[in-house]
């Protein structure tokens, strides 16, 4: 159980996900075990595995709708910020275009 734990801690270092993965133990030959101590959870596991791959079609299109909403969510806030720069960057224009006329103006009337 130990190692299981540090092999789910890495690789939650490794794969930027907010869940661990599930992590399936067993023994997937077709022979008898000789060390049968195991083998409820080695069956366990392989019966969780199999009812996983079975549901990949449909896990897929439900990863695919995720990560397209986060991409449009990162496309929504470079909109807000670039739009922000995009109105500060008018404002220090204007105010220097409107100096740049009260001075014309200014000269203009001596």
């Amino acid at each position: 159980m130990r190692v299981y734990g540090e092999l789910k801690r890495s690789l939650g270092d490794i794969i930027s996900t907010p869940e661990a993965k599930q992590i399936y133990v067993g023994s997937f030959w077709d022979r008898e075990l000789k060390v049968t101590v195991n083998q409820d959870s080695f069956l366990d596991d392989e019966k969780q595995l199999l009812q996983e791959i079975k549901e990949l079609p449909s896990n897929s299109i439900t990863r695919k709708t995720n990560e397209f909403i986060k991409r449009i969510q990162k496309v929504k806030i470079n909109a807000y910020i670039i739009n922000y720069l995009r109105e500060e960057v008018a404002k220090v224009f204007w105010r220097a275009d409107r100096e740049k006329r009260q001075r014309e103006v200014s000269a203009s009337n001596l």
